[in-house]
């Protein structure tokens, strides 16, 4: 597992580190002249802004208002990481899956003494600030079982801004960084109650007992057909109090999450202007809980292949259908999700 997240790690770094790399400078067009714009554009902090003048002869046309994808490519491949200046994108994501196997502590394949189901809806947006700044939101929502756990209830709700640290000329490539954080809006408590005698978990723990921070990092590089992205992401969780016991025996105890470390890894590539066909390589952990100082020894890995397609339906929307393969595990359901989502700007 550990050669795995090296091996992961390395991948990020080598497309974080391939977009400083040199561009050759643009060309003129027949009919054009090209000269560099004083100082540094909105679109491109720091960098030479080219400045095209029309041919002569060619007559000025008012600019007609931008409709709401007009200033997103068209092709996958080619979107940059930030949603365009004073856009909107809305993205709503579901999936299901239900098992009986799992993964236990030692990475082996095990049998649940129950099912394992989870539907899961995620529900979030963006909104282009200026074009190296960009904020949203999300929350999420659960209903299923974990075994002898089942309920529904809300996750944490989480607010996020991400920042553009560069990008090149083509603007094929592109790095950024961004901070998410997470409030205690779900359900932290694990409580239990007596089932046949035996104590069993009280409803679904969907959240954190306090406020989260996770730093990120993004990058992009485009070629020809492909596109290859990278993002990693570590998660600081503050400690807090949580309800535990059965029924009205419960009490109040600290409990400090594990800190939490998600990369991930994507190809694209764009069989023509309508698909694009999807292959992510996702990696999830966290480390053991805590509860009153004592480790819960519940740590959890997962490595998983994610197939998909994107079908883009037009400027303003695109419909993914993707498909959740586990690889490898600990302490982790092995479950096969079927995730579909739909992406819209406006």
């Amino acid at each position: 597992m550990k050669k795995i997240i090296f091996g992961l790690g390395l991948c990020f770094l080598y497309l974080s580190l391939t977009a400083w790399g040199q561009e050759p400078k643009p060309e003129a067009e027949e009919g054009q002249t090209i000269t560099p714009a004083q100082g540094a554009t909105a679109e491109t902090p720091g960098l030479e802004k080219p400045v095209v003048k029309p041919a002569q002869g060619a007559t000025a046309q008012a600019p007609e208002k931008a409709k709401p994808g007009a200033q997103y490519p068209a092709k996958e491949i080619d979107r940059p990481l930030l949603i365009p200046p004073k856009s909107y994108e809305m993205r709503t994501f579901a999936s299901y899956f239900s098992t009986h196997q799992g993964f236990d502590g030692d990475g082996n394949s095990e049998r649940l003494p129950r099912s394992w189901r989870m539907f899961t809806a995620s529900l979030s947006q963006g909104y282009g600030l200026f074009s190296w700044a960009e904020i949203g939101g999300s929350v999420d929502f659960y209903s299923g079982q974990e075994v002898y756990a089942k309920g529904q209830n809300i996750g944490d709700f989480s607010a996020y801004s991400v920042f553009r640290l560069y990008q090149s000329k083509n603007k094929d490539r592109e790095l950024a960084a961004g901070l998410r954080t997470s409030f205690p809006t779900g359900n932290p408590h694990r409580k239990e109650t007596l089932e046949d005698d035996q104590s069993r978990p009280d409803g679904l723990t969907t959240g954190d007992p306090s406020v989260d921070f996770f730093p990120f990092l993004q990058s992009r590089w485009s070629f020809g057909q492909f596109a290859l992205r990278g993002f990693v992401e570590y998660g600081y969780h503050l400690p807090g109090k949580i309800q535990v016991g059965i029924d009205v025996l419960d009490e109040f105890k600290n409990f400090a999450p594990g800190a939490t470390l998600s990369a991930r890894i994507d190809g694209i590539y764009q069989h023509n202007d309508k698909l694009a066909l999807l292959a992510r390589l996702n990696y999830l952990s966290q480390a053991e809980n805590k509860l009153d100082g004592e480790s819960l020894d519940d740590a959890t890995q997962l490595l998983s292949l994610i197939p998909g397609m994107e079908f883009q339906l037009g400027p303003d929307y695109d419909l993914l259908l993707m498909v959740e393969l586990p690889l490898l595990g600990k302490n982790y359901p092995r479950g096969y999700p079927v995730i579909a989502g739909l992406k819209s700007r406006f």
